[in-house]
């Protein structure tokens, strides 16, 4: 079994992505911008908002036997979230491992 980090960086598409939602934002199209955001953390990254646009952030996942896992980012999570989110990324985990 083998066991990485994985997405090492963010990818073009999710950065014009992340550029589009600060446009749609400063013209007040936040209807447009929300979807946008949903789509960019679906994808597995993190958005926190800023004065001058989006910071992306990296959602922590392990590569697991070629199959990634997700889990929740600390940053937009509130603190008792965290702690069934990390559970949760854990029992995914420990199947996995069980699986193979």
């Amino acid at each position: 079994m083998t066991i990485q980090p994985s997405r090492p960086g963010i990818p073009a598409d999710i950065l014009a992505l992340s550029h589009e939602r600060d446009e749609l934002r400063r013209k007040g199209k936040y209807d447009r911008a929300d979807a946008l955001k949903r789509q960019i953390e679906e994808a597995g990254y993190g958005i926190k908002d800023n004065p001058r646009g989006a910071h992306l952030i990296i959602l922590p996942s392990v590569e697991v036997d070629g199959m990634s896992f997700l889990s929740i980012s600390w940053q937009i999570q509130a603190p008792r979230r965290r702690i069934a989110a990390l559970r949760a990324f854990c029992v995914s985990v420990r199947a996995a491992i069980s699986r193979s």
